[in-house]
């Protein structure tokens, strides 16, 4: 596992998360990934073996009955897309916890992912 920092948002920002591929020798991978506008988010992974799995997750911190979940029923990852063509062709999601597929595929995808009631 890689980490940065955390990075506060606004209630309400649209953040757009990219992985880049940055070098692949001997069998082996590097990638960047970051957050556009959030120059503290940047992190480099350095030979790793092939990324065979797509996964979205939303983290939560600090869960319980009185978490300060944001005001609203669902977050939305939209746009999704995997690169190249050829692998998004294959990609299909399975939901689980409280998330539902509203568009599947490596192209555009987009997956609703809901908090949880409070007292639940």
């Amino acid at each position: 596992m890689f980490t940065t920092h955390w990075e506060e948002v606004a209630p309400g920002t649209v953040v757009i998360g990219r992985m880049t591929l940055t070098a692949q020798n001997n069998g082996l991978f590097s990638c960047t990934a970051e957050f556009d506008g959030y120059p503290a988010t940047q992190l480099t992974s350095e030979n790793l073996l092939a990324m065979v799995d797509c996964v979205l997750t939303l983290e939560a911190y600090g869960t319980g009955p009185n978490a300060p979940y944001p005001e609203v029923a669902v977050t939305e990852f939209s746009a999704i897309s995997i690169a190249p063509d050829f692998v998004a062709a294959n990609v299909r999601w399975a939901a689980s916890g409280g998330a539902v597929i509203k568009r599947d595929g490596g192209t555009d995808a987009c997956i609703d992912v809901a908090y949880p009631v409070a007292g639940a």
